[in-house]
């Protein structure tokens, strides 16, 4: 499958700005209202399948191997 590369516009004037993230805000505010409890279903399921490993000081275990 080819990849398809979309153009967007990231050089805007302040107030452009402003309004996109204004909508973004607003849409994000009502697809929580709409989505949230089958979003949060989701994530629980997710999780359920695959648990978050937990190390002995309280955070994420993590095991990938850094090379320097």
């Amino acid at each position: 499958m080819p990849l398809k590369i979309n153009h967007l516009q990231t050089h805007w004037h302040a107030a452009d700005a402003e309004l996109i993230i204004d909508f973004l805000d607003e849409l994000r505010h009502v697809l929580c209202q709409a989505y949230g409890e089958d979003i949060a279903e989701l994530h629980r399921s997710d999780e359920e399948q695959n648990p978050l490993q937990i190390d002995e000081s309280g955070g994420p275990a993590f095991d990938d191997q850094i090379e320097f």
